[in-house]
């Protein structure tokens, strides 16, 4: 799975578009992954640190079918965090 992340002014809301290609599998099971992702996305989102401001591209692989939750949302987390830089507001040391 990888994350692009486009920055966005610290007005701007954070948008979102999914990537799952036809190699995830038929219909049924992108949209299931889909909606996986959007869960996962949303839990971080209110989390206490949120994500920063912009766009952000999820982009999946065939494997991420067979991942449970919260190894999803462990990946996803990690991915959004190296791909966007630390939080709005905080140095990194």
């Amino acid at each position: 799975m990888t994350v692009t992340f486009l920055p966005a002014g610290p007005e701007s809301s954070t948008r979102v578009a999914y990537g799952v290609s036809r190699k995830v599998g038929n219909a049924v099971i992108r949209n299931r992954t889909r909606r996986r992702l959007r869960a996962v996305m949303q839990h971080l989102d209110a989390s206490p640190d949120g994500l920063r401001p912009g766009t952000y591209l999820v982009t999946t692989r065939p494997d991420v079918v067979d991942v449970d939750y919260d190894r999803l949302a462990e990946l996803v987390a990690s991915a959004c965090a190296e791909s966007s830089g630390p939080p709005a507001g905080t140095s990194a040391r």
